[in-house]
C-alpha cells in the first residue's frame, strides 16, 4: 500500500474554526478520544479498509462538531414564514 497523507475533515474543521480542544462539548471529545483510538490501530496496521474506516469517522466528527457551532446562528429567515403567518397577508379582493 503506498503512504498517503491521510486529510481528516474533523481536524482542518478544527484548525479552520480554530476551535480548541477545550471549548468543545464532552460527546464531541469522546469522539475524537475514540478516533484517536482508531487512527493509532491504523498506524500499527494500516489497509484501504481502515484508511476509508478512519476517514468516514473523521467526516462524522465533522458534522457534529459543525453543529454544535452552528446551534447559536439565528434561524433563517425563510424559518420564520409559517402558514398562520403567509395567510394573515392573503388578499381578501377577488377578480371574478
Amino acid at each position: 500500500m503506498k503512504k498517503s497523507t491521510l486529510e481528516l475533515p474533523h481536524e482542518e474543521l478544527i484548525l479552520e474554526e480554530a476551535i480548541r480542544y477545550v471549548e468543545l462539548p464532552q460527546e464531541i471529545k469522546d469522539d475524537i478520544q475514540d478516533f484517536e483510538e482508531l487512527k493509532s490501530e491504523y498506524r500499527e496496521n494500516p489497509s484501504d479498509i481502515g484508511r476509508e474506516t478512519l476517514i468516514k469517522e473523521s467526516i462524522k466528527i465533522a458534522d457534529t462538531i459543525q453543529d454544535w457551532l452552528e446551534q447559536d446562528l439565528p434561524d433563517s429567515p425563510d424559518d420564520d414564514y409559517d402558514d398562520e403567518k403567509i395567510n394573515q397577508f392573503k388578499p381578501t379582493w377577488k377578480f371574478w
